[in-house]
């Protein structure tokens, strides 16, 4: 199995957006040990390169797949072709 975490923070100013950081393809021990273990200690951990504050998260979403991302990417790209909805989440 194949375990994902995607997070969004809240801004940092009035002028900031909302900032996406994304993790895939952990194990499920590294997605405990990594994210949801220090997340919910209140520590500091990383996520899509980014050191992130918990204090900082806005919304919080993990994913199990059967498939890595490289597997997913293919079906992902062609279904955003497909439909008629615009994404601003990149596909990489």
């Amino acid at each position: 199995m194949f375990y994902h975490a995607r997070l969004t923070l809240k801004p940092e100013g009035k002028r900031s957006s909302p900032d996406d950081a994304s993790e895939l393809d952990l194990s499920y021990e590294d997605l405990l040990a990594k994210i949801v273990v220090p997340y919910f200690e209140g520590q500091t951990f990383f996520c899509g390169g980014k050191v992130v504050d918990p204090k900082r998260v806005q919304d919080l979403h993990f994913n199990e797949t059967t498939q890595s991302s490289n597997e997913l990417l293919p079906f992902i790209r062609a279904e955003r072709r497909s439909s008629n909805v615009i994404a601003f989440i990149s596909d990489e």
